[in-house]
């Protein structure tokens, strides 16, 4: 906020001015503190602050509390003795208009994450018009894949507006599976035998004694190391609990050696001989089930896992998501049928039936139907679209499901037509009609055709490039 020539910590000059005004007070022109008593009759100094409005004293809270919130600081510090001493010395004008902890926490909190949203949301689409049009993408541009951050998805349909080609944003496939296996994690069931093991896995590689008897161990049975789950990663929970089913018998070697033992009796802290005790029985009483409670989560969530490395692999293109959400959905089917019988339950004599009836309540929590919702929100138009097209999956089309295989098509019909005209749009139509596009010398048409309608892009850009080096050099 300017405050202006006159406006100052000590105050205004009120009335003319006087040049002995702060100097020292054997000038004989005015004293420093103000008072006049040279032959220039100096003029007093008078404490009298600039007039604010009250958008002024908004924009300094707003400021005030950007800084605090950028800085990581306590919202209390706007009521530290300290911290008001400095701002009333450097402003006392906001005496009385300081903002308060309670604001800091709600309404000036949704107002500068308002603005910060708003800003990051301009950055991007700013970056992303300029990468486009350096590279002269904009035309050829139809799509971006994005996280499920709603800032993310929502500067992807601003691109509506600066690219005329563009259908809309495609979702990280990766993303929607780790977000699929939260909701799945939302089952007490399914929780807490991912709890337990990660239990296990914290303390053996936490404490330096457990861990050396494991490594010990390891070497003797041929085991492998425990995998910690991740902070970030859902899908780490997974490869926490197959190092801890693949290595059983390490960890029950581990936990029933006279060195554990030992180690549990060194433990000074009730507490500390407690967490060891613990673990201790949660792999080796004959009442646990851990191993067959992680057996069976192993079972239920690593094709999930699996999938996730799949897609997130640089190889990984567009089309290979459909059939990826296709195998998926047959393995949520297969768990429903098998794991939600309860005569499967009662049948099953390998299986403690405490494990079984983990399995059972897992799948009448409406797991499938959560993930029914997540393959919709993956699937789009043009996932189904990019699957057509794709000649490594030709021999899979008769298989596709009638209504993906319609909207596919007329995605890829509509599609041709905004990009390639009227021409495009009877080419696409005329291979897609009747299934004509299934065949693999329609294939090869197609992809000969779209090649040769690029090439000519590509050579008429060229040639505009040259005529306007030729133009600068004349």
């Amino acid at each position: 906020m300017p405050l202006g020539r006159q406006a100052t910590l000590t105050g205004l000059l009120k009335g003319g001015s006087s040049s002995g005004a702060g100097s020292s007070a054997g000038s004989g022109s005015g004293s420093g503190s103000g008072s006049g008593s040279g032959d220039g009759g100096g003029v007093p100094f008078v404490k009298k602050w600039p007039k604010f409005t009250k958008e002024d004293f908004e924009e300094a809270n707003t400021l005030l509390a950007t800084a605090i919130y950028c800085c990581n600081l306590p919202m209390t510090i706007v009521e530290h003795p300290d911290f008001l001493k400095f701002i009333y010395g450097v402003a006392p004008w906001m005496q009385g208009k300081l903002i308060g902890r309670k604001a800091l926490a709600t309404t000036m909190l949704d107002k500068v994450y308002g603005m910060t949203r708003k800003e990051v949301q301009q950055f991007l689409d700013k970056q992303v018009e300029g990468v486009l049009g350096d590279w002269q993408l904009k035309e050829k541009t139809v799509s971006f894949v994005t996280d499920w951050g709603s800032n993310m998805m929502k500067a992807g349909d601003s691109l509506k507006e600066m690219l005329g080609n563009y259908v809309g944003s495609v979702n990280c496939l990766q993303h929607l599976i780790s977000n699929g296996l939260k909701d799945f994690a939302k089952n007490e069931s399914l929780a807490s035998v991912i709890s337990k093991a990660k239990e296990v896995v914290q303390y053996v590689t936490g404490h330096c004694a457990p861990r050396a008897i494991y490594d010990e161990k390891k070497k003797e049975l041929h085991g492998t190391a425990l995998i910690k789950a991740g902070a970030t990663r859902f899908g780490s929970n997974v490869l926490a609990m197959e190092s801890v089913e693949r290595n059983e018998k390490v960890l029950r070697a581990t936990v029933g050696s006279a060195e554990y033992d030992a180690y549990i009796q060194k433990q000074s802290k009730a507490a500390d001989k407690a967490a060891a005790v613990k673990i201790k029985g949660l792999i080796n009483d004959t009442s646990s089930t851990l191993f067959s409670d992680t057996k069976w989560a192993v079972d239920t969530l690593a094709p999930f896992q699996s999938a996730i490395k799949e897609v997130e692999g640089d190889t990984a293109k567009l089309s290979d998501a459909y059939y990826t959400l296709q195998v998926l959905n047959k393995h949520v089917k297969k768990i429903k049928a098998v794991q939600g019988s309860l005569v499967h339950v009662l049948e099953d004599d390998d299986t403690p039936v405490q494990t079984q009836l983990l399995a059972l309540d897992f799948v009448n929590s409406g797991f499938d139907e959560a993930w029914e919702q997540r393959t919709k929100q993956a699937c789009t138009d043009m996932v189904v679209a990019a699957a057509i097209l794709d000649p490594r999956y030709k021999h899979k089309i008769d298989s596709m499901p009638p209504e993906d295989l319609t909207r596919g098509e007329a995605f890829i019909e509509k599609l041709a037509g905004r990009m390639f005209g009227q021409e495009g749009q009877i080419k696409a139509t005329a291979l897609s009609r009747d299934g004509a596009v299934r065949d693999a010398e329609d294939f090869a048409k197609y992809q000969e055709w779209l090649d040769s309608i690029i090439e000519d892009e590509e050579q008429q850009q060229q040639q505009q490039q040259g005529e306007g080096e030729e133009q600068q050099q004349g």
